[in-house]
C-alpha cells in the first residue's frame, strides 16, 4: 500500500502514510471502547489471593530476559534489509517487493509454528524457530544475490511472529491463569526494552562499525544467546495451578 499512497499524494509524501495509518489507529481505538469490556469479577475470593511474586520466579525472569534478547534482534532485518540490498546494488522495487514477502510469511508463519508446538512442545519449537532466526540474519552475508534475500525473508519473516508467540507460551506456564496476561506484561516491558536498543545499536554498528554485515552478525548473536538462554528454560509442565506454586 504504500508506494502506492505515496505516488496519490506525492506533496505529502511520507506524512501521507503515516496520517492514513494513524487514522486507521484511531478508528480501532473508537471502535474498542464499546467492544472491550472489563471481566466481572465472579469470585470475591480472588481478590484475596497472594499475587505471583515476579522477581522470585526463576524461570519467569529467564523467559523476560529471552524477550529483550528477541526486542533488541529482531528489529534489525526489519529496518535495514532493504536499504541494505539496494547498496548491494538491487534495485529498490525489488528490494520492496521481498521486505512484502517477509510480511506475508510473518503473518502466515505464527500459525505454522503453533501447529508445530503443538506436536512437539513449545520448548523444542522455540529453539528450532530461534535457529531459524539465526540463519536468516546470516544467509545475506554469505550470499550476496536476490534468491539469498528471498530465502532471508522467509524464514526471518516466518521465524519472528512464532518466537513471539512460543514467549508468551513460555510464561503463561509460569503462572496461575488468572495472571497470565499479568505475567504477559512483566516479560513485555523487557522486551520493549530491547527493542528500544536494538536499531540504535545496530545502527552504530552500521555507522561506525563494519556496516550492514556487522549489524547482521550482531542480531544473530543475540538470537544465539537467546538460543542458550532457551535450552537452560525447563521442559513442558502442567500448569501452575496455585498461586503459592508461582
Amino acid at each position: 500500500m504504500v508506494p502506492s499512497i505515496v505516488k496519490q499524494f506525492l506533496e505529502l509524501g511520507w506524512r501521507a502514510v503515516w496520517l492514513l495509518f494513524g487514522a486507521v489507529s484511531l478508528g480501532v481505538i473508537i471502535l474498542a471502547i464499546p467492544v472491550l469490556k472489563n471481566p466481572n469479577h465472579t469470585n470475591k475470593k480472588d481478590s484475596s489471593e497472594e499475587k505471583p511474586k515476579w522477581l522470585h520466579n526463576k524461570e519467569l525472569i529467564k523467559i523476560a530476559w529471552l524477550y529483550f534478547l528477541v526486542g533488541v534482534g529482531y528489529l534489525i532485518p526489519i529496518l535495514y534489509q532493504t536499504v541494505y540490498m539496494i547498496e548491494l546494488g538491487i534495485p529498490d522495487n525489488i528490494a520492496g517487493g521481498i521486505f512484502a514477502v517477509a510480511g506475508v510469511f510473518a503473518i502466515a508463519g505464527g500459525p505454522v509454528w503453533g501447529i508445530i508446538s503443538d506436536k512437539i512442545g513449545s520448548q523444542r519449537t522455540l529453539i528450532t524457530a530461534l535457529l531459524w532466526a539465526i540463519a536468516g540474519d546470516l544467509i545475506p552475508l554469505m550470499f550476496h544475490n536476490v534468491v539469498s534475500f528471498i530465502v532471508s525473508a522467509v524464514i526471518w519473516g516466518s521465524s519472528i511472529g512464532g518466537i513471539l508467540a512460543l514467549i508468551q507460551v513460555k510464561a503463561s506456564h509460569q503462572v496461575p491463569q488468572k495472571y497470565i496476561s499479568a505475567a504477559i506484561g512483566f516479560i513485555s516491558a523487557f522486551y520493549a526494552v530491547g527493542q528500544m536498543l536494538g536499531p540504535g545499536l545496530a545502527g552504530w554498528m552500521i555507522e561506525y562499525h563494519g556496516g550492514f554485515a556487522s549489524a547482521y552478525c550482531f542480531g544473530a548473536l543475540i538470537y544465539f544467546m537467546g538460543l542458550l538462554l532457551t535450552l537452560s528454560l525447563k521442559t513442558e509442565h502442567m500448569k501452575v495451578v496455585s498461586s503459592k506454586e508461582s
